[in-house]
């Protein structure tokens, strides 16, 4: 506390916006101000994207005092060519309102990674504390979704804030969401500081308050029953712990590990209590056991069954059992879907749809299958479709660049990897500005230390 004090003293005013950042991803969809919607997407505005757009404003002066220098910047230009392209593809897409609302986010954020390169040595100086104040956030968040998890057993779903598909009829538990739209997106927003603590911990074995937050983050990540940012938060403490591997560590991936399995099972137990005493649903401690591994393992491990069968009650029978095979068919329907309206023409496989275009040009193409409201649910196949070969070769340089600046520093592509993989199971940006927020973090300051090294 008294090195953050210490700090806070001599800090600009855009440094001091910064520090909000670790506090300000967690309100991406509560609260909202909606201001209705069309048949092609809904106005919406949250505290995060209030936020970034704030932040950008702030960066404009940092920008042009330093534009001559970004005009050198080759990490400028791999960021720059995909905006510019995704801009550029505004003159043909088929939802001009969409496409310029999503131009506008995707400028702001432009604006906020460029103020942050113009100021990579001002960012560089409070990355410790970035990092520490993103930690100290996700542990408050994961409190609080334990405590949305419990609320949840008794509580009316909207008075806990769960999203529709979160409430506890739909498995016998339920999944918190905390202050974002859907548990994959409060997942995704864990996944950063929950790698940058297994990092820490790693080199720090004994350190008991990062063993409390590893512990009380990966409960809440497999809360969730995201599959798909648990898998990705997997494949993060896979790097993590080949690299401790490779620098003579090994057994310091002991405890880490063992923490992260504890999460694991504490999971299990709270989700198996949680429908063994709820009033609204009719399901056994393990029955909903059974339905969580057999939902996160994609129904590979099916636990045996030998209870007998619950008499009669008022209470609900859960919707889910277990795999829901759905939820996978639909997001590969819609990659589909997409891929084939992106083939239709060569001029359309080069330029793609237009930026925003993607939900009415696949509802044109395929009007029984699809809503002209509907995204695609991979940001890969998304860049795809609404912006072409082009765009996503672009989209792929900056990820590419991301990964060269970050060489000297290579625990932090645990991170890009965990959330490279994320952009398989969903699109767009207001609701993954973190994602953003944090890849703009890790340019800026990896450019300065490898600038600094030289």
């Amino acid at each position: 506390m008294k090195r953050f004090l210490e700090l806070s003293g001599r800090l600009s005013l855009l440094q001091k916006a910064w520090l909000l950042a670790p506090v300000a991803v967690w309100w991406s969809y509560q609260p909202l101000l909606s201001f209705g919607q069309n048949g092609t997407m809904y106005f919406e505005l949250s505290l995060t994207l209030l936020y970034v757009v704030a932040l950008a404003l702030m960066g404009v002066p940092s920008v042009w005092r330093a534009q001559a220098a970004l005009l050198k910047s080759r990490v400028v230009w791999l960021a720059s060519c995909f905006v510019l392209i995704s801009f550029a593809s505004l003159a043909w897409t088929p939802n001009g309102l969409r496409g310029v609302l999503t131009a506008g986010v995707l400028a702001a954020l432009w604006l906020v990674f460029l103020a942050a390169v113009a100021q990579k040595k001002q960012l560089g100086a409070i990355a410790w504390a970035l990092a520490r104040l993103f930690i100290i956030s996700a542990v408050a968040m994961s409190v609080l979704a334990l405590v949305q998890f419990v609320a949840g057993i008794w509580l009316e779903r909207e008075l806990t804030l769960l999203c529709a598909g979160c409430a506890a009829e739909q498995f016998g538990f339920v999944r918190p969401n905390v202050l974002t739209i859907e548990p994959q997106f409060f997942g995704s927003l864990l996944l950063a500081p929950l790698l940058i603590t297994l990092h820490h911990l790693l080199k720090q074995p004994r350190n008991w308050w990062l063993m409390a937050a590893l512990f009380i983050m990966s409960t809440a990540l497999f809360l969730t029953l995201s599959r798909g940012a648990i898998f990705a938060a997997g494949v993060g403490v896979l790097i993590l712990f080949g690299l401790a591997w490779r620098q003579a560590r090994p057994h310091r991936i002991v405890l880490p590990g063992a923490l992260l399995l504890a999460g694991a099972l504490a999971c299990l137990l709270l989700q198996g209590a949680a429908a063994a005493i709820s009033p609204r649903v009719n399901e056994t401690f393990m029955g909903a056991v059974r339905s969580s591994v057999h939902q996160l393992t994609l129904g590979v491990v099916a636990l045996p069954d030998d209870e007998q069968p619950l008499p009669p009650s008022e209470a609900a029978e859960p919707k889910f059992d277990g795999y829901v095979a759905e939820s996978t068919t639909t997001r590969t329907e819609r990659s589909r879907v997409a891929l084939l309206t992106w083939a239709d023409n060569p001029l359309r496989i080069l330029g793609g749809v237009g930026l925003g275009g993607a939900g009415v040009a696949m509802h044109t193409a395929f009007p029984t299958q699809i809503g002209a409201r509907e995204i695609v649910q991979n940001q890969y196949v998304e860049t795809l479709l609404e912006t072409g070969v082009v765009g996503l070769l672009a989209f792929a340089a900056w990820l590419g660049g991301l990964l060269y600046l970050t060489r000297q520093v290579r625990w932090l592509w645990a991170i890009i990897a965990a959330f490279a993989l994320q952009w398989l199971f969903f699109s767009g940006y207001p609701n993954a500005l973190h994602i953003y927020l944090v890849f703009i973090v890790m340019a800026a300051t990896a450019a300065f230390s490898v600038r600094h090294a030289r």
